[in-house]
């Protein structure tokens, strides 16, 4: 496995527990650290076949497979003494969204680099301009523009299932983690990565919208007599009054009801059909 070689010391809370569990999937060895009564993932419902149980919660059973576990009493003075071994221990700490004032202390960044100079570190914060602020799931999702994604036009702005703002979340820090184990096996030095759960949730929501945001904006206005003209490099887009966006046209944008997709991004760029495959061509004068 890419990872057999890494050790993980996870401390992660559910918004960057799938990330390790991913890590754990590429092959490495990752040490979960929960206090004495198990991690919030392990009471969230649904349970195995109903029946509620400390290791029977689909998402705890999901998210943390593949990992070991460590349950330590850390409301005591000590508890922290006993952590710092592992430090040594490990290639890289991932650390969780919402920070104790101990943990805090316990992984500041310059401390760390004193006394453990080979750990690398991945940090969560919500905001990088107020990294201890307090979040949540629809937090990160609403600050992310998630949630003007989702719904119609006449709703409300849409909470969607599943805890995507966590799940993003998860998915750069596996990366950051990945990232900095490479570094190192390079030559590299140990390094700290700051993931923002604003920023990730904004990826996804770019990746969704860059194909449909300029007629959602009213920016370009796609009419069903465009759609014939649509693959030509020489057509040229109807805009709206205004617009400063005379060169761009959508990606895979649905005309009217009715009417074929639309096939033109920018000039030059030509796109066929729902797939969205593309070839580049010199434009027409």
């Amino acid at each position: 496995m890419p990872l057999s070689a890494v050790r993980v010391l996870d401390l992660t809370d559910e918004a960057g527990v799938f990330g390790t569990r991913m890590l754990a999937d590429l092959g490495a060895d990752v040490l979960r650290l929960e206090p004495t009564d198990g991690d919030s993932v392990r009471r969230r419902v649904p349970y195995l076949l109903g029946e509620a149980g400390v290791d029977r919660s689909l998402a705890h059973l999901h998210y943390n497979g593949g990992k070991r576990s460590v349950a330590l009493a850390f409301d005591r003075a000590d508890a922290w003494d006993l952590v710092e071994p592992l430090l040594d221990w490990a290639d890289i700490v991932v650390g969780p969204l919402h920070k104790s004032p101990n943990l805090r202390r316990f992984l500041n960044p310059l401390r760390v680099e004193a006394r453990h100079p080979n750990l690398s570190q991945v940090e969560l914060v919500f905001r990088r301009d107020d990294p201890e602020a307090p979040a949540s799931d629809l937090a990160g999702v609403a600050a992310g523009g998630m949630l003007w994604l989702n719904g119609l036009p006449d709703d409300p702005p849409n909470y969607p299932a599943g805890k995507l703002a966590y799940k993003q979340t998860s998915i750069a820090a596996a990366f950051a983690a990945i990232s900095l184990v490479t570094g190192r096996f390079r030559g590299g030095e140990a390094r700290l990565v700051t993931i923002s759960m604003q920023e990730a949730v904004t990826w996804t929501t770019i990746q969704t919208a860059n194909q449909n945001v300029w007629e959602w904006s009213g920016a370009v206005q796609v009419a069903a007599e465009q759609v014939s003209r649509a693959a030509l490099p020489s057509s040229r887009p109807t805009m709206a009054a205004g617009s400063p966006l005379s060169s761009l046209r959508p990606i895979g944008v649905p005309g009217p009801p009715g009417s074929a997709k639309c096939s033109a991004t920018i000039p030059g760029r030509v796109t066929n059909g729902p797939t969205l495959t593309s070839e580049w061509v010199r434009p027409r004068r």
